[in-house]
């Protein structure tokens, strides 16, 4: 948690997202039958903590588990800020704020 919050803190501004596997067609036929649910194919995202971290001159996207990075994924030089917004297969939605209580939120959460 110490290195997460030390990296989160030299940024900018830091959001809470939720992040869920975008649907394709096969996905809505495998939910009319019930099998995305038994599988826990949208399930399993729910696990993951999820940031948009915004930095002097870009916007990275990070993923946590249990306080440590699994994955980094910095966004175009022109990215503008959405409550929705669509990267690498997955549809990202802006929750909150939380660049003033990130310690407290990540003291709590991990």
């Amino acid at each position: 948690m110490e290195e997460l919050y030390n990296y989160l803190n030299k940024s900018e501004k830091v959001y809470l997202l939720e992040r869920r596997k975008t649907v394709k067609f096969w996905h809505i036929i495998l939910e009319l039958v019930g099998l995305l649910f038994l599988v826990g194919a949208y399930r399993e995202d729910k696990i993951y903590d999820c940031y948009l971290v915004k930095f002097e001159k870009h916007w990275e996207v990070l993923v946590c588990k249990k306080g440590k990075a699994l994955e980094k994924i910095k966004l175009k030089d022109k990215f503008e800020l959405k409550k929705n917004f669509l990267c690498d297969g997955y549809k990202y939605k802006v929750h909150r704020e939380i660049t003033h209580d990130l310690y407290n939120y990540l003291k709590y959460s991990c």
